[in-house]
């Protein structure tokens, strides 16, 4: 059951790769504490990769900016949302790929849009004052 917004945790990282272990690390250490299944706390890692690259690609077009990254855990529940000042994206426009054309021949771009959506339990995008907020729940059973 997803629950009203309540974040324990957050870090605030520069839009930089550098920054995407650092993260990786904040993030798996927590869930270490919930004695998270291998296969989703992997989930969640590629969850996060996705969400953080696609921030510094896009939100501030490869420009230096910050990021918010707050997570909340609660009752085997695992929110993550995602912040920052940058361009408007809204991922939850974009059209599901054409996963029946071949490899070759398909348009590049929503692949990690889609995966992220099908790893997660619900996914929420908002436009509030000027900040993208990205809000992905995962249940840990």
């Amino acid at each position: 059951m997803t629950r009203a917004f309540v974040f324990d945790y957050e870090i605030t990282l520069s839009t930089s790769l550098d920054e995407l272990d650092r993260l990786q690390a904040w993030i798996e250490g927590h869930l270490e504490t919930l004695d998270c299944p291998a296969k989703v706390c992997s989930q969640i890692a590629v969850v996060t990769e996705e969400i953080f690259v696609n921030l510094i690609g896009y939100a501030y077009g490869g420009n230096a900016g910050t990021a918010v990254v707050r997570l909340g855990i609660h009752d085997r529940e695992v929110m993550m949302q995602f912040e920052d000042e940058g361009i408007a994206f809204n991922p939850l426009e974009y059209p599901k790929p054409d996963l029946s054309t071949d490899i070759a021949n398909r348009t590049v771009g929503n692949l990690g849009i889609y995966l992220t959506k099908r790893l997660t339990d619900k996914f929420i995008y908002s436009r509030t004052g000027g900040k993208n907020l990205l809000t992905v729940y995962k249940n840990i059973e």
